[in-house]
């Protein structure tokens, strides 16, 4: 099947990707896992906007030294209040970003997909972006085959995928380049499944 231009990645065992862009607010997912970085980081709108909905829950909570988005750090919030349409959310820490490479977003997002079958959730928008000063074709596509790397490493690693017959995992489409990006994806997948 010809998936060029469309949002379909494929799947692998349970999980089926998608990427099309998702709304922080608007999209209802069962779990919505976003970056949080070190140090705040005036150019993300998407956690400031979270922020602002959650009633500045993140920014207290760094302040209070609970979550720091120290790399790999992780916190699971609930009960989300309105305008959220996503049951929970998922903050994974970044780190610093001057420091984070495509290496490292292959990391987070395999910590990623690890927790989301941990927690035995069946329909997840990822929205862990690298800011990239760099908008070349290049470098987001070394940045999309880590992340699907990542992510498979995870899949194979869980002994039993989870509750659901299929895993629906939706990914956020970068600001540019994003058909070079679902094709990178797509690449890394059928290494993976041959």
């Amino acid at each position: 099947m010809d998936n060029s231009g469309s949002g379909e990645i494929g799947t692998y065992r349970a999980v089926h990707f998608t990427a099309r862009p998702i709304d922080a607010l608007l999209t209802d997912v069962e779990l919505l896992i976003v970056g949080m970085p070190a140090a705040p980081d005036p150019a993300d709108d998407i956690t400031a906007r979270l922020d602002t909905a959650l009633q500045r829950t993140l920014v207290q909570l760094r302040e209070g030294g609970l979550f720091l988005g120290q790399f790999g750090e992780t916190l699971v919030l609930d009960r989300l209040p309105p305008p959220f349409l996503a049951c929970s959310i998922l903050a994974l820490g970044m780190g610093e970003l001057a420091k984070l490479d495509p290496r490292g977003m292959g990391i987070l997002s395999e910590m990623a997909m690890r927790s989301a079958l941990k927690l035995g959730r069946c329909d997840v928008g990822y929205m862990l972006k690298l800011p990239l000063s760099d908008q070349s074709s290049e470098l987001i596509t070394r940045v999309a085959r880590e992340v699907m790397a990542g992510m498979l490493r995870a899949i194979n690693a869980h002994p039993a995928i989870m509750r659901c017959a299929i895993l629906e995992w939706v990914v956020d489409d970068p600001n540019a380049h994003a058909e070079a990006a679902r094709e990178a994806m797509r690449r890394e997948l059928a290494e993976w499944t041959n």
